[in-house]
């Protein structure tokens, strides 16, 4: 079993690793769209290129209209399109939380919501099926203060995730010696 410390290293890898994918996603999109606008600007050049020698060739002759379905790209919109992927890269970098100037403030911390999803809250029939026993021996562990548990409003037994598993962990060694 790991302990809350452990899930909380391995989970803290686990997001460094999603970050560094991100950011190295983000660069290779960057770069494939910058790579496709430059052979959108060779293809414009050069089919300028061609335009203008036509007309030169045979000044009577009508230049054919632009092909339809394509729009001329314009320098504004790829500057903006890069400025927005400049930001995506400084966003994702970013050591602080980055919904944390989100619409509603956060009812709790990141290490809370950590804490709360690694180590949950467990009613004393999960409690007992974890422990592989009935609920009437978790209330003896209980009532004899082996196994840690707190009272709800409503006087009901509620247990952390870690405590039960450290219940185990020293059933198992005395069980051992």
């Amino acid at each position: 079993m790991r302990s809350l410390e452990e899930w909380t290293r391995y989970l803290e890898r686990q997001e460094q690793a999603l970050k560094k994918n991100k950011r190295t996603a983000v660069r290779e999109e960057h770069l494939q769209e910058q790579a496709e606008s430059e052979r959108e600007t060779v293809e414009e050049v050069s089919s300028d290129a061609l335009r203008s020698a036509s007309v030169s060739k045979s000044s009577s002759q009508m230049l054919e209209p632009p092909v339809q379905g394509r729009k001329p790209s314009s320098k504004r919109a790829t500057v903006r399109k890069r400025d927005k992927e400049a930001q995506a890269v400084d966003i994702t970098g970013a050591e602080k939380e980055v919904a944390q100037n989100s619409y509603k403030p956060f009812k709790e911390t990141r290490e809370q919501l950590l804490e709360r999803l690694l180590d949950p809250v467990l009613t004393l029939e999960e409690a007992a099926r974890i422990l592989n026993v009935c609920p009437t021996t978790v209330r003896r562990y209980t009532n004899r203060n082996l196994l840690r548990h707190y009272r709800t409003a409503g006087n009901q037994r509620r247990f952390k995730l870690s405590d039960v598993l450290e219940f185990l962990e020293k059933q198992g060694r005395m069980l051992e010696q």
